[in-house]
């Protein structure tokens, strides 16, 4: 029999088998932090997303605060973490007016949307946009044609009283009153995990934790209205607000040692309808 044979020892093959295990076990350890990282970093991404739309939507509601309205209120429910918004309803049609015509008529346009508006049924109001007053109440609808892009209304308005640029628009789909407001308890949507940024019942981004709402007045735009102030302005001046400072902060679902990230974003938005 041969004194030396190949082969590895039993030792040998325990030192082989330990010092694998070392290095599986720090490649498996950097493959689980490297994905924790990407995780978080997916969930950040998510929540700067989320910010940027509810901040957008935000913006774009507040900059038509008022547009079209005709009452002297604008904004309402005001606080600062809730808002609503008087405007224009999304579903709303409106027509703006060409020309002022003999015969209690008058040219608008675009034409085709006088395709929605039925004679007999639907009424209307007018409202001048550059004072966002009211001509008149209620009016009833004569006649509409988008064939010929005219109009009737009873009762007749005066021709004197209407100018090139007057809206027309449905009294029964407009104002609409917007509301804001963080939902933090709704388990059907979600929203008892996440908090949720609410567009009245409609769902606009999820992990918003947090809504702030500064408001400024005319000719006061260094500082905001004092808290302490908010109630009495509610009350007497409204119309007096050109801008608010809105704050939109979301974060992250608790991470397993219970901590969670945020991330803020600020913005000064003018009001366009400001009267």
């Amino acid at each position: 029999m041969p004194r030396h044979q190949s082969g590895f020892t039993l030792v040998e093959l325990l030192v082989v088998i330990l010092i694998f295990g070392i290095f599986a076990g720090a490649v498996y350890s950097l493959y689980i932090a490297h994905m924790k990282t990407v995780i978080s970093r997916e969930e950040v991404l998510d929540v700067q997303q989320n910010v940027r739309i509810a901040m957008d939507r935000l913006t774009r509601d507040l900059r038509m605060a008022g547009f079209l309205a005709s009452q002297p209120v604008e904004l309402a429910m005001l606080n600062y973490s809730t808002i609503g918004i008087q405007t224009a309803s999304s579903d709303a049609t409106y027509v703006s007016i060409r020309e002022v015509l003999q015969d209690d008529k008058f040219a608008v346009v675009p034409p085709a949307a006088l395709d929605s508006y039925t004679a007999g049924l639907d009424t209307v109001t007018i409202v001048r946009p550059s004072t966002k007053s009211q001509l008149g109440g209620v009016f009833s609808v004569l006649s509409s044609s988008s064939s010929s892009g005219r109009m009737s209304i009873s009762p007749a308005a005066p021709a004197d009283n209407l100018r090139v640029g007057d809206m027309v628009c449905k009294a029964s789909a407009y104002p609409e009153l917007i509301r804001y407001r963080i939902d933090r308890a709704d388990a059907a949507n979600g929203c008892d995990k996440l908090p949720c940024l609410m567009r009245n019942s409609e769902i606009i981004a999820q992990g918003i934790s947090s809504l702030r709402f500064d408001y400024f007045l005319d000719g006061a735009n260094d500082a905001p209205v004092a808290d302490t102030d908010l109630s009495s302005l509610l009350d007497n001046d409204l119309r007096r607000i050109t801008a608010i400072r809105v704050m939109v902060t979301g974060q992250t679902k608790p991470g397993s040692d219970g901590t969670v990230k945020s991330r803020e974003l600020t913005s000064l938005i003018k009001l366009r309808n400001y009267r």
